[in-house]
């Protein structure tokens, strides 16, 4: 079948991931992490999965809802954007402003694919556990480093994390809100003062390679 239609993707569900091997994976091109539809449970799935499948392997469902706050809607779509994004939800029902947001996620996941096969799986803060308050992914290169940051409580909030001074640049959403980025050294301290869980995806270029 892949002989005669180079073009196609074939996705191995496996009851919702409950059933993934590379058996499996060595033959199709992408795997469902979970059937999770809880977006701050997602988190931690999406940032634990590059330990079990490659991250370009790593089909990540957001599953963003119309009529949820802006950050609850960000925050479903943030699970995605590092792996392979399943897009899910009613499309159809959302507001200008929301279809904006999905836009913003899309186009930074697909900037993200240029490169993603060749990225490394990081976790800054460690190996997530199901109930962290603090939730870190990184996808780090030779110039620079991905990271998806969700925090799951009400803010405010701050968390230091270590890695090569970079320059800081929102990837989604586009804007801070809220959010801010400091270095002191090698350590980097993320502050939110968002009053709710909220995630950002930010893009760390290595100061030290100009």
């Amino acid at each position: 079948m892949q002989a005669r239609h180079p073009e196609l993707l074939i996705e191995n569900c496996a009851s919702g991931a409950m059933r993934m091997d590379y058996a499996m994976l060595s033959r199709l091109h992408l795997q469902s992490t979970s059937d999770q539809q809880n977006p701050l449970l997602y988190a931690t799935i999406s940032a634990a999965a590059p330990a079990a499948v490659l991250p370009e392997q790593a089909g990540h469902w957001a599953y963003p809802i119309s009529g949820t706050t802006r950050e609850e809607f960000t925050l479903a779509l943030v699970n995605g954007v590092l792996g392979r994004l399943y897009l899910s939800g009613h499309l159809n029902q959302m507001t200008a402003a929301e279809l904006e947001l999905v836009r913003s996620a899309l186009a930074a996941h697909r900037d993200l694919l240029r490169e993603l096969d060749s990225l490394v799986p990081i976790w800054p803060l460690g190996l997530p556990e199901w109930d962290d308050e603090w939730v870190v992914l990184g996808l780090t290169g030779p110039e620079s480093t991905y990271l998806a940051l969700w925090h799951r409580s009400a803010g405010p909030a701050e968390v230091t994390i270590a890695g090569p001074p970079g320059d800081i640049r929102p990837v989604f959403p586009a804007e801070a809100d809220g959010w801010s980025y400091t270095w002191e050294g090698d350590k980097l301290t993320v502050r939110t003062d968002v009053a709710e869980p909220s995630a950002r995806v930010i893009l760390s270029k290595r100061f030290d390679l100009g």
